[in-house]
């Protein structure tokens, strides 16, 4: 039988206003078995009031199903709590906004006798670690930036920094049919644990800031250190809860995939998808056109998609700067002469710009050498007039004093012919 070994919790509000997060058990109670967390909407108004209606009402429907200590829970029952809470959160939504309803993310945690079974819808997640706080599961987030992620086109660590991470496509809302994703963890050991966070915690800290804060002696440090870490880092209400587990009983059931229902459900949409590419590095399928492998993060393109690329290569003559279609009568026989003739064809037209740099430049050297000697020759005909006017002005000067000399001269006369009489 699967028990808790040690538990931990917290429910920080962080910067924001109000703690819209909400989580039970808060006081680990004899033969605990379930384990409810929720991560209000604040843009749907009300969202404390939501996480709190769902995460109470999904806990004591559950809890109450425990008839005995042999009791086994199923998806259906999980299911039938989900439902049971939209039922009561129906009751209590009181945003009167025409379009928008209360809405809440879940994950709850279900522990079995050889298995747990863990559920969500949303983004908040739910990891389980080994003995030595290695991560080997977490819930997928029902996000367009997870699906990216999931599909090829986009990193982990992309996502991570990704502006639009927290545009979640299913939630928990009044009045919504909601599904809940629901996985089978199996070969549970002796020291396994379970971190159960909103994306207030999985927003602030990347998986193996996670591993390296929980790898510490006791539980409440561990618990403590990634409270401490998401107060310095997280920009939204931060919730945990941490389980360290014990298992005091073997399976008799072989070993299996850890991941059951959920992985298979989403081999199938594989399968739907018509997924034919393989990771060169690691043999995961991936969804055609993807770039990135979800598992490995490396570049994926198989030998025979790079083939394909190549004959698809070949339909073009690549000039360097610009790829011609080949007509179809000469496709696959022209030689692969495409960056020497490129390369000629850049020379080419490099060499007639350098052409018509050289030809405009001497134009304009040539009109401004004519410009200047039109200046030049201007100033020499204003200086020639200005030589002119003085010449004139001084032989106008000369005539005036020979006038002036006669003119005295004259007077000097008259004087004395006076002084005479």
């Amino acid at each position: 039988m699967i028990k808790v070994m040690n538990f931990e919790c917290f429910s920080e509000q962080g910067i924001r206003e109000n703690n819209e997060d909400y989580l039970l058990p808060h006081v680990l109670e004899q033969q605990q078995r379930v384990f409810v967390l929720c991560d209000g909407m604040g843009g749907h108004g009300h969202g404390e009031v939501a996480s709190q209606t769902v995460c109470e009402s999904i806990y004591a429907f559950l809890s109450s199903q425990i008839d005995s200590e042999s009791y086994e829970f199923t998806e259906d029952a999980m299911q039938q709590a989900l439902d049971f809470a939209i039922e009561e959160l129906i009751k209590v939504d009181m945003f009167v906004e025409e379009g928008r309803r209360m809405g809440t993310t879940l994950v709850v945690v279900l522990l079995n006798q050889f298995d747990v079974l863990v559920g969500h819808v949303g983004d908040s997640r739910c990891y389980m670690f080994d003995k030595d706080w290695n991560k080997i599961f977490c819930t997928q987030d029902h996000s367009e930036v997870a699906e990216a992620v999931r599909r090829g086109f986009i990193t982990e660590q992309e996502a991570f920094n990704h502006p639009k991470k927290n545009i979640i496509t299913r939630s928990v809302q009044a009045g919504k049919q909601t599904e809940i994703e629901a996985n089978v963890l199996r070969n549970v050991s002796n020291g396994y644990s379970l971190l159960l966070c909103t994306d207030g915690v999985s927003d602030a800290l990347h998986d193996t800031e996670m591993e390296a804060l929980l790898f510490r002696p006791t539980t409440s440090e561990r618990l403590s250190g990634v409270k401490e870490e998401c107060a310095l880092k997280s920009r939204d209400n931060f919730s945990a809860i941490l389980i360290q587990m014990l298992q005091d009983e073997i399976s008799p059931e072989p070993t299996k995939k850890v991941i059951l229902p959920a992985e298979e459900r989403k081999q199938e949409e594989i399968k739907d998808h018509k997924l034919g590419t393989y990771c060169k590095h690691c043999g995961t399928e991936m969804m055609a056109g993807a770039k990135f492998c979800p598992c490995c993060g490396k570049n994926i393109l198989q030998p025979k998609a790079i083939k394909e690329t190549l004959l698809e290569e070949d339909k073009y003559w690549d000039l360097g700067l610009i790829k011609v279609k080949k007509p179809a009568s000469i496709q696959w026989k022209v030689p692969k002469i495409r960056w020497p003739f490129g390369i000629i064809v850049i020379l080419v037209l490099l060499n007639g710009f350098l052409f018509y740099k050289m030809n405009h430049l001497s134009d304009k050297q040539g009109r401004d050498f004519t410009l200047t000697n039109y200046k030049y020759e201007e100033k020499n005909r204003q200086i020639q007039v200005l030589n002119n006017a003085m010449k004139n002005l001084k032989q106008e000067n000369e005539l005036l004093r020979k006038n002036v000399k006669v003119l005295t001269d004259s007077i000097i006369k008259l004087n004395g012919n006076e002084k005479l009489q």
